[in-house]
């Protein structure tokens, strides 16, 4: 049984959680392999999409982005030539799409599961049931038609339709949908796409070899962070996503400061000139055994995030 993956990225949350996937079955003897649009591992494999040079796709996506007040726009309208993906994957017998989007169309993936393969699709996010938002922010349009999305420009309201549109009508109904929380199960069963797709939650795997229980007073010392005062962490792949919870952390320092606790606050990720009083900044840290000696640092690792997905800072 031959096993293929695709991933817009093989870094950032999701493109690392599915990476993480890979490994995993790769270290349990399975023949897996792992296409992206976007490579930066030894092992995962470079896609060639020069559809995505297109000029008209270029107007399309930055009309949207532009457009957007807080969060990208997923867009699954355009991808790949469905010739050229169902010639990928010509010889695997299952195909594992995560987060593919400006990478995969939701038209490719319906050709693909035309061609016969088992087809499994990952979420990571909300984007494969809305009509282009990653997390819904409280909205509830998906389960409607996506009309007047509050994130849009009035001009750019036709979009969201098309997009959730799109969805309903080329997911495959026989492609298994896999989630690594029960919450975005349950709001997977609520949409109008996925409603009457098999669902299942398996959550996201780690490596173990890296990220075990450490001795926080050995790490500390080989960070050269000191010991007299308990460290708080919080990290997150944009720390200037409001969804993350960052605009938070100023109260709870405040907090804190008023109960005359005694603390050091670091923040890992990336950061785009923004800054939070009291807050030591570590920047973007790639290095995953690295990411594993900061936490087992830590005394208090900060999560105050208003919607995620199992993120990977929790794991």
């Amino acid at each position: 049984m031959k096993i293929l993956f695709f991933s817009t990225y093989d870094k950032y949350g999701a493109g690392t959680a599915a990476y993480r996937i890979f490994q995993g079955l790769r270290s349990k003897g399975l023949n897996v392999d792992f296409m992206t649009k976007y490579k930066t591992k030894p092992d995962s494999v470079q896609v060639d999409s020069r559809i995505f040079e297109n000029m008209a796709y270029r107007v399309y996506c930055g009309n949207l982005h532009n457009a957007y007040m807080e969060e990208p726009f997923g867009i699954m309208a355009l991808g790949l030539p469905e010739r050229e993906l169902v010639e990928l994957c010509a010889h695997y017998d299952i195909v594992n799409f995560h987060w593919v989007n400006y990478f995969i169309s939701i038209q490719g993936i319906w050709t693909v599961a035309q061609t016969g393969k088992s087809v499994v699709i990952t979420l990571h996010d909300e984007n494969m049931y809305t009509g282009g938002c990653h997390y819904t922010g409280g909205c509830e349009g998906y389960l409607h038609n996506c009309e007047n999305c509050p994130k849009l420009d009035r001009k750019l309201h036709k979009y969201p339709p098309l997009e959730l549109s799109a969805r309903v009508q080329y997911v495959p109904e026989d492609a298994i949908i896999v989630t690594p929380s029960r919450w975005l199960a349950e709001r997977a069963r609520r949409s109008k796409v996925l409603a009457n797709n098999r669902i299942e939650v398996i959550p996201n795997g780690i490596d173990t070899n890296v990220f075990n229980p450490q001795k926080r007073d050995s790490q500390r010392r080989e960070l050269i962070l000191s010991d007299d005062k308990q460290m708080l962490l919080f990290g997150a792949q944009s720390i200037n996503d409001k969804r993350k919870g960052a605009q938070f952390i100023p109260d709870v320092l405040a907090h804190l400061n008023t109960n005359d606790f005694k603390y050091r606050a670091f923040a890992f990720g990336e950061a785009s000139g923004s800054s939070i009083e009291g807050v030591c900044y570590l920047g973007t840290i790639d290095d995953e055994h690295h990411l594993a000696k900061l936490y087992a640092a830590a005394d208090i690792f900060l999560l105050p995030s208003l919607e995620d997905n199992l993120p990977n800072v929790m794991l």
